[in-house]
């Protein structure tokens, strides 16, 4: 029986990163993804078989009430059939649960740890709302039968692909496919390494110029999701930054984080493309002192010793007006504050 070729749904840089380690060069090549609406050209242009989702402008498409039928008629105007395919997804998104249906799925890491009894229990407690609303079947029939039930808590999800054995006792039952990123990097070809860094924009002339520094900062996606106007980010952040030595400084921007000034606020720091996942710098030999974040997962899978200054949603009211107080604190990180 001919095997199935893969449909991956990558909803981040990181998933996306890691399905391109954990693949053979043929299935790389030969799967269809299906990419957020954010992912830039030079990313998505890399990629023969694949659907970039549209951007919805209009308000009554994010309308929950119609975003259902918007999901729908793009599978079907636009996406191949998913039952000749291995469909590998994230479930824990306003459309995935549309695209998923009633289908088996494997699931992979979208983050770091999101596997882990604390991820799980986050996503399952700020889904319970949806198990408790009203017309759950109709809900099931329009939204998909894993609504309400995120990062694989439900029988759908067969598989899950980690590069951590830290799972939570709900998932133990799935069939693990644990990969270890280094590894993966060490035994990958020369070609498929080069497909790698050429994807994400990685450069002899970058690396060149920051393998001298020793701090990065990991920004999130701050105006993009509308926690601060540009001008009230360029005041929170210098005022972060400015704690620290700006000529030993690096900036790891959010995927999502669009803002250009950095440069122009900060003389002599250095800005890395959005889109490198920063799990790769140290696949290729980068490797920093201290790291610098107010809540991005970035900086838990390092690879190796790093000293963490965790700043917390609680070091802005922003921030907590647009996320929620609701934190997983990691371990041995230094907690700060702006003062």
């Amino acid at each position: 029986m001919k095997k199935k070729k893969n449909l991956c749904m990558i909803t981040t840089i990181y998933a996306l990163f890691e399905y391109l380690l954990y693949a053979s060069e043929k299935e790389i090549h030969e799967s269809f993804y299906i990419f957020e609406s954010w992912f830039p050209d030079s990313i998505t242009s890399h990629f023969e078989h694949k659907f970039v989702l549209p951007k919805f402008n209009k308000q009554y498409q994010w309308n929950h009430r119609y975003c259902w039928a918007w999901v729908r008629y793009f599978k079907w105007r636009y996406l191949p059939n998913f039952n000749d395919y291995n469909l590998i997804a994230h479930d824990h998104l306003s459309y995935s649960t549309i695209l998923i249906g009633n289908r088996k799925y494997t699931m992979i890491e979208d983050g770091p740890l999101i596997f882990s009894q604390k991820g799980v229990d986050f996503w399952t407690k700020k889904f319970e709302y949806r198990r408790q609303l009203k017309f759950q079947r109709l809900r099931k029939i329009l939204l998909g039968s894993t609504y309400g039930y995120p990062m694989g808590t439900n029988p759908q999800c067969t598989d899950l692909i980690v590069t951590s054995m830290d799972i939570a006792k709900e998932l133990k039952n799935k069939n693990i496919h644990y990969f270890d990123i280094f590894n993966a990097w060490k035994t990958s070809s020369e070609q498929k390494r080069n497909f790698i860094l050429e994807v994400f924009g990685i450069t002899k002339q970058l690396l060149k110029q920051i393998k001298d520094r020793d701090i990065v900062y990991f920004s999130n996606a701050f105006c993009d999701d509308r926690v601060f106007t540009e001008d009230e980010y360029r005041v929170f952040y210098k005022r972060l930054l400015n704690k620290y030595d700006i000529d030993r400084l690096v900036i790891k921007p959010h995927p999502r984080d669009y803002c250009k000034f950095y440069q122009e606020d900060l003389p002599g720091v250095i800005v890395l493309p959005s889109f490198v996942p920063s799990q790769l710098l140290d696949l290729i030999g980068l490797r920093f002192k201290k790291a610098i974040t107010i809540c991005s997962s970035s900086v838990l899978n390092m690879g190796y010793p790093i000293e963490i200054d965790w700043y917390g949603k609680k070091c802005h009211p922003n921030i907590i007006n647009r996320y929620g107080e609701d934190e997983i604190v990691p371990e041995g990180v230094n907690l700060c504050t702006l003062e």
